[in-house]
C-alpha cells in the first residue's frame, strides 16, 4: 500500500517538474518573440505645412514610444517572474522527487531491521528455553 502512495507522489513530482520545464519555456518565448510591433526609434523628420502639426506629429509618436517601452519593460518582467517561478517550481518537485526516493530507501530499511528484530526475539526466546530445560534437567 505504501508503495503505491510512493509511485504516486512520484508522477505527481515528475508531472511538477515538467510543468515548470514548460514554464521556463514559455518565459523564453514570451522573451524572445513577443518584440512588439515597432521597428525603429521616434521620428522628428517629418515635417508638415504648419508648425502645429509637426509638433502633434512629435508628440503622437513619443508617446507611442513611451508605450512601446512600458511594453518591454512589461514583457520583460513578466517573462523574468516566470523564468523564476518555473525554477522554483522545478527545485521544489525535484526536492521531492528525492524525498520520496529516501523515503523508500528508509522504508527497506525498517522492514530490514524489523525482521532483524523478529530474528533476535525468537533467539532470545529459544535460548531461554534451553536455558530453562538445563536447569530442569
Amino acid at each position: 500500500m505504501k508503495s503505491k502512495s510512493i509511485l504516486s507522489k512520484r508522477v505527481i513530482c515528475v508531472v511538477g517538474v515538467i510543468v515548470g520545464i514548460a514554464i521556463i519555456i514559455g518565459g523564453f518565448v514570451i522573451s524572445k518573440y513577443f518584440n512588439g510591433m515597432l521597428s525603429s526609434g521616434p521620428t522628428t523628420s517629418t515635417t508638415f505645412g504648419a508648425d502645429y502639426y509637426t509638433k502633434q506629429y512629435g508628440a503622437t509618436t513619443d508617446i507611442l514610444w513611451d508605450i512601446y517601452n512600458v511594453f518591454m519593460v512589461t514583457r520583460l518582467g513578466i517573462s523574468l517572474m516566470l523564468f523564476s517561478f518555473g525554477a522554483f517550481d522545478i527545485c521544489y518537485f525535484l526536492s521531492k522527487l528525492c524525498d520520496t526516493f529516501n523515503a523508500k530507501s528508509t522504508e527497506n530499511k525498517e522492514q530490514i531491521t524489523s525482521t532483524e528484530k523478529f530474528e533476535v526475539q525468537n533467539q532470545c526466546s529459544e535460548n531461554t528455553n534451553l536455558t530453562s530445560e538445563q536447569s530442569v534437567n
